[in-house]
């Protein structure tokens, strides 16, 4: 077996003539067969090999490779900012996503399945399955208080909340 995984028995096995003997390929944890092959030719990703029949010698080799997993990442909505880390991982991995408001935008939280996994714009995780990450911001507001002295009014009037980068009038 190559580097990731092993195969049972292994080394040179002595078999008696006309014998079936079956061979089982595990991979190593964060990793999965790429492939077997036997006398020369893939017999592709297979868990278990039997040579029936035994009436010559043969080989066995697994190959073994390092899981993959997506990470996307996306911003809710669109316009609060932008995100970056996702992509195509090896299982085992250690990545790190980032969330960065646009202007008038405030970062909340990264959220999966619709449950907060952070409340920091950079979250840092071990990969070890595919993941879809949402990146939530909000935009800004603020208040305005407003108020007229004797002799006169203002509208609106009071503590009047408006959007980040919006415009209002007042009348006086």
């Amino acid at each position: 077996a190559g580097p990731g995984g092993t195969i049972s028995p292994s080394g040179d096995v002595e078999v008696d003539c006309g014998s079936d003997i079956t061979f089982t390929i595990m991979p190593n944890e964060g990793y999965e067969i790429e492939d077997v092959v036997v006398d020369g030719t893939s017999v592709g990703p297979v868990s278990s090999y039997t040579f029936e029949d035994v009436t010559s010698d043969h080989t066995i080799h697994a190959s073994f490779q390092r899981i993959q997993y997506t990470v996307t990442v996306s911003a809710a909505p669109p316009e609060g900012g932008t995100v970056s880390g996702g992509g195509t991982y090896p299982a085992g991995t250690q990545v790190t996503v980032t969330a960065t408001p646009n202007p008038c935008w405030e970062f909340v939280n990264w959220t999966e399945d619709g449950t907060v996994v952070s409340t920091e714009p950079s979250y840092t995780f071990t990969v070890n399955d595919n993941r879809d990450l949402v990146a939530h911001f909000e935009l800004l507001t603020y208040t305005i208080a407003a108020s007229a002295g004797p002799g006169g009014t203002i509208s609106p009037s009071g503590d009047v909340e408006v959007d980040c980068g919006s415009d209002i009038t007042f009348t006086i």
